[in-house]
């Protein structure tokens, strides 16, 4: 009796799993392999249509047997159903693995999808070709920064390190003067300098306010970088942009901004901010504020030689690649899943983060406001994801002006997605969104004198 119950959990157990498997194996696939995989997209996606149904014809056969077990009696029958759930079980895992194998078939790609995010970034750099340095230089502090007075074809960067034309050192009566910190959408990487958002923003701002006001003029300085997280934006407001008298400070944020505040390592070695609970006490003497500890770049992977650089984080990778490619997904599935709950700390990293612009900003007599620009898969979304609600709701409690990019786009239609979307926005998308933030300025009083 106790061996025929076991044989028929063992068997409901297997189909159970078998049936999750197969349920997961799609979006699973198509969000950790396929994206990236070297296959074509729909020979992965059928690839991963017909292991979702071998998996799913294993676990009805281990429901079936499990049944069978339970009705006959006689060892030869309980052993029989028991060799049958196990094999069917090893049968649909084995499955699994020969698809996750036979999609990973790069081992950077491999790195990307089995690894956390941090030691898969210092697996890039060790790995594949490291990133020049052409429009940056590397910042003991910061991490990385545009270059001052770079030159490039269709970039410009001032004496500031601000993608802006140069500032003059008297301020006209009048001007009004924004400053944008934000990543590379901000920052307008793939557009020449007249095609950024930033640009067209500017140009209607100053239309606008001089047929309001004679006289009246608009400044912007750009201090969008290429790779930033929020971390890293809200040092560079503090350290550089309100440096230089806004009357507007705009925190231009891309959802995944949110995320990159875990790192320790991105495209270089980048600055981090750690949770640490102190009792809402503000504690200096550590570099600990607000709960907030700021973890500043190894000194050594400030400046040195590349090929030392490449040594040093050769020896230093986190993890080394999980024995089963199958679980290594699941686990990074899981880890992706926890994070988009409340429960994850990078949320409250977030909004502290906020916090920590807003003080400064109005610490310096500058008004305060926000853009949010969704991710390329949410653009045309009906409803936020995780990082925009975030966002949405912490301005709201803070009585921050946003400018919500999402029903922008949703407005033009998704049948106009390639005509926003080139890898970063198109010349086209920069134009609707800095028409659009723009005209949200303007419409919200926040240049008003």
């Amino acid at each position: 009796m106790l061996a025929r119950c076991t044989a028929s959990l063992l068997a409901v157990l297997a189909s159970l799993l078998l049936g999750l498997a197969a349920l997961a194996t799609p979006p699973l696939l198509g969000r950790f392999v396929l994206a990236a995989g070297p296959l074509p997209g729909r020979r992965s996606q059928f690839l991963a249509w017909i292991a979702a149904l071998m998996l799913l014809a294993a676990a009805f056969l281990c429901a079936r047997f499990s049944m069978g077990v339970w009705r006959r009696r006689g060892s030869r029958a309980v052993h029989r159903g028991l060799l049958v759930a196990l094999t069917t079980f090893l049968a649909g895992g084995l499955a699994l693995e020969m698809v996750a194998r036979t999609l990973l078939i790069d081992p950077l790609q491999k790195y990307e999808r089995l690894l956390p995010e941090d030691a898969w970034w210092r697996a890039r750099f060790v790995m594949a070709q490291p990133p020049e340095l052409r429009v940056h230089r590397l910042d003991a502090r910061l991490g990385w920064e545009p270059q001052p007075g770079h030159r490039s074809e269709g970039i410009t960067i001032n004496a500031l390190g601000a993608r802006s034309a140069e500032l003059p050192v008297e301020r006209p009566a009048g001007e009004r003067r924004i400053v944008v910190v934000g990543d590379s959408f901000t920052f307008g990487e793939g557009v020449h300098d007249g095609e950024t958002w930033i640009a067209r923003m500017e140009r209607d701002l100053a239309v606008a306010l001089s047929s309001r006001e004679p006289g009246a003029s608009v400044r912007t300085l750009n201090f969008g970088v290429m790779g930033y997280g929020l971390d890293q934006q809200v040092l560079r407001l503090e350290e550089r942009a309100l440096d230089h008298g806004p009357d507007l400070v705009l925190l231009a944020l891309f959802g995944p901004d949110l995320d990159r505040n875990e790192l320790s390592f991105r495209d270089f070695a980048k600055p981090h901010f750690e949770l640490v609970e102190r009792g809402g006490a503000l504690d200096r003497g550590d570099g600990v504020e607000d709960g907030l500890r700021l973890v500043l770049p190894d000194p050594a992977h400030a400046d040195p030689p590349r090929g030392v650089l490449l040594e040093q984080l050769g020896e230093h990778l986190e993890l080394p690649l999980p024995r089963s490619a199958a679980l290594g997904l699941l686990r990074r599935a899981i880890d992706d899943l926890y994070d988009t709950t409340v429960y994850s700390p990078k949320w409250e990293v977030a909004r502290r983060l906020l916090d920590r612009a807003l003080a400064s900003t109005r610490a310096r007599g500058s008004r305060f406001a926000m853009a949010y620009f969704p991710t390329k898969a949410n653009s045309f979304d009906a409803l936020p994801d995780a990082h925009e609600r975030c966002v949405v709701e912490w301005a709201a409690a803070n009585g921050v002006e946003l400018v919500n990019v999402r029903p922008v786009f949703r407005a033009l239609g998704s049948k106009r997605f390639h005509e926003v979307w080139s890898g970063h926005w198109t010349v086209f998308g920069n134009d609707v969104v800095g028409a659009a933030i723009a005209e949200q300025l303007l419409a919200r009083g926040l240049l008003e004198r």
